[in-house]
């Protein structure tokens, strides 16, 4: 992630960076010493801040499991090709 207070497509933006930051590391780690769900999911809980509200508990656990899920549909194949997405978007976007 950049340090910059510019959103990306990494930063959920200036206002979430606590509840987003070191996400990507923790899915590499996760990744290479093949971490199970439970142990992603404390090591999550243990990076947030001690002040964290429930509801940002809920979001990150939510958030990465909504990765995952996607993880799981490109490995099965269930994806969408680049340019048939942009001759959609194309498509939408002239209506």
């Amino acid at each position: 992630m950049s340090s910059s207070n510019s959103m990306s497509p990494q930063s959920p933006g200036p206002a979430k960076d606590h509840a987003f930051s070191g996400l990507e590391s923790l899915f590499r780690i996760s990744y290479s010493l093949h971490m199970s769900t439970k142990e992603l999911a404390m090591e999550t809980i243990k990076g947030l801040p001690e002040n964290a509200s429930w509801h940002e508990i809920e979001e990150r656990i939510h958030f990465l499991a909504a990765i995952e899920n996607s993880r799981e549909e490109v490995r099965r194949g269930e994806v969408v090709p680049h340019d048939e997405v942009r001759n959609l978007l194309n498509g939408w976007l002239s209506e």
